[in-house]
């Protein structure tokens, strides 16, 4: 193996974030090209207050979001993990209920009857 465990790791995060930032800065440069003109021209007929425009503030919102590392999806790994183990194991409890859309069905119809 050329790598070790913790190299390879080490490299992963330094690798993502590099591609993390670059995808910020492409996604960013479209929606700015709307609105200032910079790197291309704005398209015609652009009004802010159109589809294009609301367009190009999720495009610079988003890609501010992603290029400062905001991502909703690592904030909501570990409740979507223990879904998982949920429903993969038949027979066990989840780990937390408040996760697990199952669990919480099953709680309301048991109170329910």
């Amino acid at each position: 193996m050329l790598f070790d465990e913790t190299a390879r790791a080490k490299w992963a995060r330094i690798v993502l974030s590099i591609a993390r930032i670059f995808i910020a800065l492409f996604y960013m440069q479209h929606g700015l090209s709307k609105y200032i003109g910079f790197p291309a021209p704005p398209p015609a007929n652009f009004h802010t207050f159109s589809l294009f425009g609301l367009a190009g503030v999720i495009e610079i919102i988003g890609s501010a979001l992603l290029l400062i590392g905001y991502s909703p999806a690592r904030r909501h790994s570990s409740c979507l993990e223990k879904w998982q183990s949920h429903t993969l194991s038949i027979g066990r409890r989840a780990a937390s209920s408040r996760c697990s859309t199952e669990a919480n069905w099953r709680q309301l119809t048991a109170s329910s009857s």
